[in-house]
């Protein structure tokens, strides 16, 4: 009897944090979507898929700081490979940590870094936004968003 509670345990666990196949679709095309943005500095298009709540607390900081926020330099960082670290739901809330491999160019040298971040849909996984893990980790930006991946800044 253990056993069998364990084993059902195990899979309602397992399951709880998986995405089925219409969001995993979903997520794919919004995450490469999001991906080409940044690889682009495109930042119009960056901004429509960054979650309102940051984009918002940066507009409410000043134009400087927005700008400087959500502008990439496409010829000295290229990002690749993103991994799902972490997969977190709570009713229709499902958060996605990624991490993404970085490439830098400067001063003639090549660094290369883990760029993570996290995915984010309330609406069972049809549509998502982003949050750079520094802007999630910090309760200043984005105030009213239900962090459920636990990270340390």
């Amino acid at each position: 009897m253990r056993v069998a509670l364990y084993f059902l345990f195990v899979i309602l666990f397992l399951t709880s944090c998986s995405l089925n196949s219409e969001q995993e679709k979903s997520l794919s095309e919004a995450t490469t979507n999001y991906l080409e943005a940044r690889k682009k500095g495109a930042i119009l298009a960056i901004v429509s898929m960054v979650h309102p709540d940051v984009v918002k607390a940066y507009r409410d900081q000043g134009d400087s700081i927005f700008v400087e926020k959500f502008t990439y330099a496409p010829e000295d960082h290229f990002l690749s490979d993103p991994v799902i670290k972490h997969v977190k739901k709570k009713g229709a809330n499902i958060h996605v940590m990624y991490e993404v491999k970085a490439i830098e160019e400067a001063w003639g040298g090549t660094k290369k870094s883990l760029d993570p971040f996290i995915a984010i849909s309330s609406d069972e996984g049809k549509s998502w936004f982003f949050v750079d893990r520094s802007d999630y980790v910090n309760k200043s930006i984005a105030k009213e968003l239900d962090r459920l991946i636990s990270l340390k800044e």
